[in-house]
């Protein structure tokens, strides 16, 4: 039973994960930079830097997460 329920839990959070992959990074993004006030001032080189740094760890720890839940042998 336990066997059963982990691999359901598996498959939800792999199909939760690719909804995110499908999802436009960049709308996220904004939507973080905007709440942070980093949009009043017009952009600058920094927060184009910043920008690129959050969008690139976000996109990291997905796959990372993604491969985690897809391919470990714990799930098996």
């Amino acid at each position: 039973m336990a066997h059963y329920l982990l691999k359901k839990i598996k498959l939800v959070l792999s199909l939760v994960l690719s909804l995110i992959l499908v999802l436009d990074n960049s709308k996220i993004l904004d939507l973080v930079f905007s709440s942070t006030g980093l949009y009043n001032e017009p952009q600058k080189l920094d927060q184009v830097i910043w920008k690129n740094f959050w969008g690139s760890l976000y996109w990291t720890l997905f796959l990372l997460t993604h491969l985690f839940f897809t391919h470990s042998k714990f799930f098996y």
